[in-house]
């Protein structure tokens, strides 16, 4: 579908751009609703962070894992029901331990632990069975390549020249550059716990409702370079001043749901 001129524009139902675990999915989920999609990048390798190294998942209850993330996860397990999967170790010495959980779990055919190239491989497969074109290492031209009509984005241009149009568009960036060059409205730092009602939200002092918190490790970490003497001076990226939130910082304008998610 797409032209064979990189001035024209590419039209689709919807352009997804950033190749991230979430933009992979979003494309998928859209081709299967019958919508044309185009995946759009500057990514060379699909899946931004869970195919780039962190192959440990936080699961938590992985009874509310469901959908398009669950497959995903079955079918690294299914990976590694090959013998041939195991080219570092048996997999009797594997131990499987995980973030919280098992790592292979056998009743719910899932595997929460997996190398980098086998989760590109899985997003690879995705897209390729649904036929979902992927443009790789396309940078967005965020000076002058997202035009609108109104608070609707009618296309985006990349730098090197490739247009694409869309009735909807999906930033589904980790920067979000797509959405800052709409004039999408974004917020630096943490909202207060004011902002959405969230309890937790916020900078809070004081708070240890979970063990991320130094003040409540075995061995207390001191904030100063030689351990407990303070005229030794702070450690590094360690302030004394107060904690603050910063103003927000918003853009031009706010667009509709049917423009940008």
């Amino acid at each position: 579908m797409c032209a064979a001129s990189s001035l024209l524009a590419a039209s689709y139902n919807i352009v997804v751009y950033g190749g991230t675990s979430a933009g992979v999915m979003a494309a998928v989920q859209a081709t299967r609703t019958g919508w044309t999609v185009a995946l759009v990048g500057p990514d060379r390798h699909l899946g931004g962070m869970s195919s780039g190294g962190p192959g440990w998942t936080d699961t938590g209850t992985k009874a509310v894992i469901g959908g398009l993330a669950r497959e995903f996860y079955h079918r690294i397990w299914l990976h590694y029901q090959q013998p041939q999967a195991w080219r570092w170790q048996r997999r009797d010495e594997y131990g499987n331990r995980g973030q919280g959980t098992r790592a292979m779990d056998g009743d719910r055919r899932t595997m929460w632990v997996f190398e980098p190239h086998v989760a590109e491989a899985v997003f690879e497969d995705l897209t390729r069975e649904h036929q979902s074109p992927v443009f790789r290492n396309e940078w967005l031209d965020r000076r002058h390549g997202v035009p609108k009509e109104g608070n609707r984005i009618v296309r985006i241009r990349m730098l090197s020249g490739r247009t694409f149009e869309a009735r909807i568009f999906l930033d589904a960036t980790y920067e979000g550059d797509l959405m800052a060059a709409a004039g999408v409205d974004y917020v630096v730092g943490r909202e207060g716990r004011d902002e959405y009602g969230e309890i937790w939200a916020g900078v809070q002092t004081g708070v240890f409702h979970h063990r991320h918190h130094f003040k409540l490790l075995r061995r207390p970490i001191s904030a100063y370079r030689v351990p407990g003497d303070p005229d030794s001076g702070l450690l590094p990226q360690v302030s004394r001043e107060p904690r603050v939130r910063k103003a927000p910082v918003t853009g031009v304008c706010r667009l509709t749901v049917t423009a940008c998610v």
